[in-house]
């Protein structure tokens, strides 16, 4: 959801709990089920909104990390390496996670940013991703599997064949220090191969952020 479009959603419920009156004629025992009734949409309303567990989770990411990529075009090709830097933090009160993204990719410099959340009401992680060698802005929705791996997948638009792709992520910890964020492409058999690997390292190791 966009911050347009959920601030919209807030504004209307708000409202609809706190502005639209009561019949003109109600009893008084209408009214007070009518304010139970709105208090507790209210309090509803408040609970999902808090973060919590998932967004901790989320918050492992936080800090500075370096980066070392393979990216394989097709499957079973020779991988081509790279080296970057990602800033993470947390914003919006502990509820989302912000990723700066600094490398390259084939000698040009390449730069991304990335949101990543956890909606209380659908139970999915939702991630976008935007970079400069594009113009789209990337959707990415999934859960953890039984080895508690978040396993996202994304919709895109191939510019080259103008087909919809789609591409499956694969994130998980190694060490307090160190994770990694796989993607995952549909070969031309219609086989799943892995097209990308990124092993991020917190700089200064030991959880040197805390």
């Amino acid at each position: 959801m966009s911050r347009f479009t959920s601030y919209a959603v807030f504004a209307l419920f708000a409202v609809a709990v706190f502005v639209t009156p009561p019949p003109l004629f109600a009893d008084h025992h209408e009214g007070k089920a009518t304010d139970e009734s709105q208090e507790a949409a209210m309090q509803e309303w408040m609970k999902y909104a808090q973060p919590g567990d998932m967004h901790k989770s989320i918050a492992k990411f936080e800090g500075t990390w370096e980066a070392s990529t393979m990216m394989w075009m097709e499957p079973g090709a020779d991988p081509m390496s790279s080296v970057a830097s990602s800033k993470n933090e947390m914003m919006l009160g502990g509820r989302y996670l912000r990723q700066s993204f600094k490398g390259n990719i084939m000698g040009m410099a390449f730069e991304g940013v990335g949101i990543t959340g956890y909606d209380n009401y659908s139970k999915m992680f939702t991630s976008l991703w935007m970079d400069n060698t594009s113009t789209m802005i990337m959707v990415f929705e999934g859960t953890t599997n039984e080895e508690g791996q978040v396993v996202m997948t994304g919709k895109y638009k191939d510019p080259r064949s103008g087909e919809t792709k789609t591409s499956k992520s694969l994130s998980y910890w190694r060490d307090d220090d160190t994770h990694v964020f796989e993607m995952w492409e549909k070969a031309p058999d219609g086989t799943q191969f892995k097209h990308m690997e990124m092993v991020y390292t917190r700089s200064g190791g030991d959880q040197a952020k805390k």
